[in-house]
């Protein structure tokens, strides 16, 4: 049996930090935390090296480190402002990393010693290029010494397997913890904390890679180890859990995912008490398994907990901060609870400006949110004032000011300013073309505005660009957008082949698939189809209420018609009148969803119906 072993000083420092989250202390505090953890590890590695050195030497080189660390960071001065202090510990780890292959040349364990443990530090500021490098020298020296295979280059292979992973290297980490994962289990014992080390790593590696079932094994074997080695209690065992509990929720193990971060809140709460970094990580796993199971006042009381530690313990606009303060909102938001999230949003928002300044891509999206919660108040002239406040002339420019564009499209939509809506829903078309989503909108809205040779030379462009695509959605709506109205020189061949793909491609999507259906309608019935757009026209009916269904009567009446059943095509266009009238209800235009967009999908198609069957052409209309 395995006797339970206290966890080493570098595992002690290593989980301080704990490589799962942002950095949580204060860069004053952390660069405090360098400085005594560099000088404890010096000393608590030449302890470690007793069985390969004499108590004398291991003393000297304790000395020999802890004076050049000293004398390497007595010349960076005291703990400074934020900003300056973020400067300092760059310049501790930078200059320390530079002399380290000057001044040390002659004692390479000790050198190795100190890659090992600055490669470490780099990695929990995130720069991950110099903590790469501080770790192969590392690696490459420990090899020197003791040889490729010695156990003392588990924990250096390690290390390097962890950066790689959060480099993205993942081909690369795999190698890097497997070879960790062998010599381990060769020199150092298959139940050793080492092994489980590796374990765990390789675990994180297949989630990512998309093997949950080999990245659970590898989390149940690490766990196993910890726990019987450390303790069910340790955070050595809480850090296994955390990597399972990650692992049920990309399953959809939601109510496992959420016990089993539940035991690690537990676990840390009785370590580091209610108010630590790590504890607050916690409750944020918690409330993220919760949040899949609706459980939403438990993950706002959860989240609620979270951001309060966060703001204690943290300097103002802290990116983790923020985080926790956002995922509060959407809470607040999915609840009803309006007001409150309006007062967080602006929170946000003005903590983005003071940050990045009011025109970065995070200050946008803030300013998005907040219009959200505007609109869902109702608040629609509000929300303008603020998105016209944020799209300055050099925003409008950029791809990150779309959703703003897009935003304001659907305002100016609601109270029928359909021109000031075109003209910026071309400009989010000219900023971001991939976007797919803007195809059909923007199409739809040129022909709302009569601008009838814009729309045909857009649909030029959206079916010269991705007439080969293999994308179901950009597939369905750049059929969409060429089949609002007919046209004698339009490529149908080209055109049904992209609505084919949707309808036939798109089946797992069950949200998606009604529009897709609609879609494949309206490109049976331009084709001459009738019988065929009637049938695939009653499908999306049989799901009650969804937004497509004012476009379906339209297709249908016009099918109908088209068949000689005039009876049936006078009830199907009476239903699309009752769902889209003419004039946009306040019902509609008040709606916080897209309910406007679909309205004016329908109409271009309930105008040409009313054409064809009632032998009327309404004021309103756009076909032909």
């Amino acid at each position: 049996m395995v006797s339970a072993r206290p966890p080493s000083a570098l595992y002690k420092f290593h989980k301080a930090m704990d490589r799962h989250r942002f950095l949580f202390f204060s860069i004053g505090a952390i660069a405090l935390l360098l400085v005594l953890s560099l000088v404890v590890v010096s000393a608590s590695l030449a302890r470690e090296r007793k069985a390969k050195t004499n108590a004398l030497n291991a003393a000297a080189k304790s000395e020999q480190v802890t004076k050049f660390l000293k004398e390497m960071l007595q010349t960076v001065g005291p703990s400074v402002a934020l900003d300056q202090d973020k400067a300092m510990l760059r310049a501790i780890l930078d200059r320390t990393a530079e002399r380290l292959g000057n001044e040390l040349t002659n004692q390479p364990s000790v050198e190795a010693d100190l890659q090992s443990l600055i490669g470490r530090v780099y990695y929990e500021l995130g720069r991950y290029d110099q903590a790469e490098k501080m770790q192969r020298d590392a690696l490459r020296l420990f090899s020197a010494i003791f040889g490729s295979e010695s156990k003392e280059v588990v924990a250096p292979l390690n290390d390097l397997g962890l950066t790689l992973w959060r480099k993205g290297s993942q081909a690369e980490a795999e190698a890097a913890d497997r070879e960790a994962l062998m010599i381990g289990r060769k020199l150092i014992g298959e139940e050793s904390a080492e092994v489980a080390t590796s374990l765990n790593q390789l675990a994180d590696v297949y989630r990512h890679g998309g093997k949950p079932v080999e990245a659970e094994s590898f989390a149940q074997h690490a766990l196993a180890i910890r726990q019987k080695s450390f303790g069910k209690s340790s955070l050595e065992a809480a850090d296994s859990l955390r990597v399972l509990s990650i692992l049920f929720g990309d399953e959809g193990k939601w109510a496992q995912s959420e016990a089993t971060a539940r035991e690690v809140l537990e676990i840390r709460r009785k370590h580091f008490g209610a108010e630590h970094p790590l504890t607050s990580m916690s409750l944020v796993d918690v409330a993220w398994a919760a949040s899949h199971q609706n459980k939403l006042a438990e993950v706002e009381t959860l989240q609620r907990e979270a951001l309060m530690i966060k703001r204690k313990l943290l300097p103002e606009g802290h990116p983790s901060t923020t985080e926790c303060l956002r995922n509060l909102c959407k809470t607040l938001e999915e609840e009803g609870k309006y007001a409150e999230a309006e007062s967080l949003r602006r929170e946000s928002l003005q903590l983005s400006m003071r940050k990045a300044g009011s025109e970065a891509p995070e200050t946008l999206e803030a300013v998005e949110a907040l219009a959200r919660i505007l609109m869902a108040r109702r608040e629609f002239n509000e929300a303008e004032r603020l998105i016209n406040r944020a799209l300055t002339p050099a925003v409008v420019e950029q791809p990150s000011s779309v959703s703003l564009l897009t935003l304001r499209v659907d305002l100016f939509a609601r109270r029928g300013k359909w021109q000031e809506a075109v003209t910026d829903a071309a400009l989010a078309f000219d900023d971001k073309p991939s976007d797919s989503g803007l195809y059909a909108m923007v199409a739809a809205l040129y022909l709302k505005t009569g601008q009838r040779a814009a729309y045909e030379h857009f649909c030029d462009v959206l079916l010269k660009s991705f007439a080969q695509t293999t994308n179901i959605f950009i597939a369905d709506q750049v059929a969409k957008a060429c089949l609002f109205v007919p046209r004698a020189e339009l490529d149908l061949h080209a055109v049904a082949r992209l609505a084919d793909l949707a309808a036939s491609n798109g089946t797992a999507d069950k949200i998606a698939m009604p529009f897709f259906q609609d879609c494949k309608a309206i490109s049976e019935y331009r084709q001459g189809h009738y019988s065929e757009a009637v049938e695939w026209a009653k499908k999306p009916l049989e799901i009650p209420g969804n937004y497509v269904h004012g476009h379906v009567y339209a297709v249908l009446a016009m099918a109908y018609w088209q068949l000689g059943d005039r009876q049936e095509a006078q009830a199907m266009l009476a239903k699309g009148e009752i769902l889209a009238p003419p004039v946009m209800p306040a019902s509609i235009a008040d709606d916080p969803s897209n309910a406007w967009l679909a309205w004016l999908f329908a109409r271009i198609q309930l105008d040409e119906a009313t054409a064809l069957v009632r032998g009327v052409k309404s004021a309103d209309a756009t076909a032909n």
